[in-house]
This record gives structure tokens, C-alpha cells and sequence, in this order.
């Protein structure tokens, strides 16, 4: 027997997806009402998209956040309206954590036993007990939180569901 683990989706709308990908091609602001799981509101700001990036489980913006005055990922199936905006526009600085590549090293668990870190060393391919993950800075957090590590300032993933 097989069974496959179907993930629920976590789409945005196809206005929203077009809008995003033209608004960076052409290098346009967007107005977007965005619901923030960290805020708990929805609320309307001016971004600059970017770029897009995928962490395994849904699409991303990143973008400069005139709100905020600094770079964002934004969830697009969290955005619930978006408008064009006709005028070009760069962010006041370069997005330094997109363009850096960082190399993650990821190891067995301390705790584990000398059984359990070989069935961990096994299971990720590691090579000397360690696995390196090339990965943009900016995505560093999605691989942790997805690897079910923690985060790169020590504190746990955080928990959306339960």
C-alpha cells in the first residue's frame, strides 16, 4: 500500500499572481490590503515587488514595504486586494539578504543517540555528519522553520497551526 500526504493549498487569486509577476517585470509599485498573521489586521501599503520565492509550501513577494521602511516577504495568498500603480519605482537600497547566499550546516541533534544521529545522518545524506544547504539569506528562515529547526536568532519556529 501507498499513501500520500495531500498538503492543503495555499493559493492566491490569479488577479493577484498576474498583477505581482507584471509589477516585477516592469519594476512598478503595487498598493496591496495584506492580512499579517503577525498583526492580526488586514491593512493597505505600498510595496515594491522584487522578487518571488517559494519555501515548499507557498509563494512569497518579497518586496520593499513602504510601511515598514525595509524588504518583506509577503504571502501572496494573504494578499487580499491589489491595485497598479502606473509609476515606476526602486527601493531607497539593495536587497543585501536576497542577493547573499548563505551555506546552512545542519547536524543530528546533540541529544541523540549514536544510533538515532546515524539514522538522521542516513536519512538527510550526510556527509561527515553534517549537510550543507546553499541557500539566499533571505530564505534562511523558511529551510529552518521547514527542517523543523530553530530560527537563526535561537528562538523557535513559530506555530500557525495546531
Amino acid at each position: 500500500a501507498v499513501a500520500l500526504l495531500k498538503m492543503p493549498l495555499r493559493e492566491a487569486s490569479a488577479d493577484v499572481e498576474r498583477r505581482v509577476f507584471l509589477a516585477i517585470l516592469n519594476g512598478l509599485q503595487v498598493r496591496v490590503r495584506y492580512a499579517s498573521v503577525n498583526s492580526g489586521k488586514d491593512d493597505w501599503r505600498w510595496l515594491m515587488p522584487q522578487a518571488l520565492g517559494h519555501n515548499g509550501a507557498r509563494w512569497h513577494l518579497r518586496a520593499w514595504c513602504e510601511k515598514n521602511h525595509e524588504f518583506r516577504d509577503f504571502t501572496l495568498s494573504r494578499i487580499i486586494e491589489i491595485e497598479w500603480s502606473r509609476q515606476q519605482a526602486l527601493p531607497p537600497r539593495e536587497d543585501s539578504d536576497w542577493k547573499q547566499w548563505v551555506t546552512v550546516q545542519i547536524r543530528p541533534h546533540h541529544a541523540l543517540s549514536e544510533g538515532q544521529r546515524k539514522a538522521v545522518e542516513r536519512d538527510y545524506a550526510m556527509r561527515g555528519g553534517v549537510l550543507k544547504v546553499k541557500v539566499r539569506k533571505a530564505m534562511e528562515g523558511y529551510l529552518r522553520e521547514r527542517l523543523g529547526l530553530a530560527m537563526a536568532d535561537g528562538s523557535p519556529a513559530l506555530r500557525l497551526l495546531e
